[in-house]
């Protein structure tokens, strides 16, 4: 049954396998309990089922064989329960795989004899969960049982220990606590550091964690210097031309803009463009990727008064944004309007109507003619004619707009009295 599941896992038919799966996890708990009570027509409990495995482990505690058995026995049990919550997981059943790796949990301690790496696996695969849906007290608790087990188990300066600190470090960045964060996020850099070297990619990456963290926290010069060695770090492992280094430039665009210095955020904001259109050729689904990076070299050559490369810049990710999403995505109404408001600013309110009128048709198709955005956008369009002269459009547009107003009350409940 198992390897049933397996087939149909592998060939992505998610509800064949969990059939299987289940299928195989109630031959092998009810093989394991062999109790006179149970019937293939009942009802299976699994907690009932293990309760019963737990009381035949205290039962014959004494007997190293029968000992030996039921410990292979759970494993199975506990591998198969496994592959059930990668599947619930691949469904995006986070609560009913939470539910699944806390049987795991409860099914490794109570083998007769515990296998202490694979409660802190369970563990931290609990805490994960928890932390994707945004349930920070469970993922710490279960981040926290995780490495108490391993300090236990492996002390505290193994590189499966640092894993675990900068886990727990995420958690706490995510839930605003931000000195622990800190204190947690160097712990495991330093162990890192000494179990790897200096350059090594996973370095890399807690240092970019300790790097998001300043930018956080306000510390923008050491900020800027972590940022930078995560750069050198990533250049040396995978040459200047990597995505990883990509990202780090966007990363150091973006700390100088915050710092006010729009000429070095241009500089860091075209190379990050660069490696990204270069790598795209190999992975088309990172167009939107360079979309963003394009919108932030624009908003820094804006900041700088190059208007010739913002408009270019915001005019090419909105050409990228219309081949990676659906034609009234609101990534594509953002664009629109970054690039409207670029050309407000230099005074070309003719030229500014044309994305306006754009967004505003997305917005209808997206939102009704009557949606409060809707009616936002109208008004801006009808500045903008009135700024650029053309004033017969601009009463057009108010003309619309009060049409529509006129609309709405007339559809409201009237009173009965």
């Amino acid at each position: 049954l198992n390897n049933l599941g397996h087939a149909h896992y592998k060939s992505r038919d998610l509800d064949g396998a969990l059939d299987m799966y289940e299928q195989s996890l109630q031959c092998q708990m009810r093989r394991l309990c062999a109790r006179k009570d149970d019937t293939e027509s009942e009802e299976f409990d699994f907690l009932s089922h293990l309760q019963h495995v737990v009381k035949k482990v205290d039962r014959l505690s004494n007997e190293k064989e029968e000992m030996d058995q039921i410990t292979f026995a759970l494993g199975n049990v506990a591998s198969t329960l496994r592959n059930i919550g990668l599947v619930k997981q691949d469904q995006s059943n986070l609560e009913e795989a939470l539910e699944v790796y806390g049987y795991i949990l409860t099914v490794r301690k109570a083998m007769p004899t515990v296998d202490q790496a694979a409660v802190a696996l369970t563990a931290e695969t609990i805490g994960m969960l928890h932390f994707k849906q945004g349930n920070h007290n469970g993922a710490l608790s279960a981040f926290g049982e995780a490495l108490n087990v391993k300090e236990m188990t492996q002390g505290t300066q193994t590189l499966d220990y640092a894993r675990t600190l900068n886990n727990l470090a995420n958690v706490h960045f995510s839930s605003g606590n931000l000195d622990q964060a800190m204190e947690l996020y160097q712990r495991a850099l330093a162990i890192k550091k000494n179990q790897l070297g200096e350059d090594h990619d996973e370095v890399a990456n807690t240092q970019n964690n300790v790097a998001h963290l300043l930018f956080t926290l306000g510390r923008d010069e050491e900020c800027l210097e972590a940022y930078n060695e995560v750069l050198r770090m990533r250049k040396n492992k995978f040459g200047p031309d990597h995505l990883a280094v990509g990202a780090t430039l966007s990363n150091i665009g973006d700390l100088h803009v915050k710092m006010e210095n729009p000429h070095e955020a241009v500089v860091a904001f075209k190379d990050s463009v660069r490696i990204r259109k270069m790598q795209q050729q190999k992975n088309p689904a990172d167009i939107a990727d360079i979309a963003r990076a394009l919108e932030s070299l624009a908003s820094a050559s804006g900041k700088m008064g190059d208007w010739k490369q913002a408009r270019n810049a915001y005019k090419e990710s909105l050409r990228l944004k219309k081949l990676a999403y659906v034609e009234d995505h609101e990534e594509i109404i953002k664009t629109l309007d970054l690039l409207a408001m670029s050309l407000i600013e230099q005074g070309l309110f003719k030229d500014a109507t044309e994305p306006v009128k754009e967004a505003l048709e997305l917005r209808r198709k997206r939102f009704g003619q009557n949606h409060d955005e809707v009616v936002s956008q109208l008004n801006a369009l009808a500045f903008l004619y009135k700024k650029a002269g053309d004033d017969d459009s601009a009463a057009r547009v108010f003309a619309e707009i009060s049409a529509g107003a006129d609309a709405e009350l007339d559809d409201s409940p009237r009173s009965t009295m």
